[in-house]
């Protein structure tokens, strides 16, 4: 497939983070594909982590080379997603 797609797990999120707030802050570096947050099954609370797609994997490159990421005042973790 010569469409690439990447992914991140971005941790360090506070718990009323939405993804809308995700997306907007990261859109600023590529077109989002995709945004989830994980919820604990039982509570339905955030765990303080999310993952997301995005069209390329230079994008993904683009965000880690970032020094500090902020999402809601504050700081987000982004890894690549193995």
């Amino acid at each position: 497939d010569s469409f690439a797609t990447d992914d991140l797990v971005a941790g360090g999120l506070s718990w009323d983070t939405t993804p809308d707030d995700l997306r907007e802050y990261f859109s600023s570096f590529g077109p989002v594909l995709e945004c989830s947050i994980k919820q604990d099954p039982t509570t339905g609370r955030s765990r303080g982590f999310a993952f997301l797609v995005f069209e390329s994997k230079e994008i993904v490159e683009k965000i880690l080379a970032h020094a500090d990421h902020f999402v809601k005042g504050r700081k987000v973790d982004p890894k690549p997603a193995h």
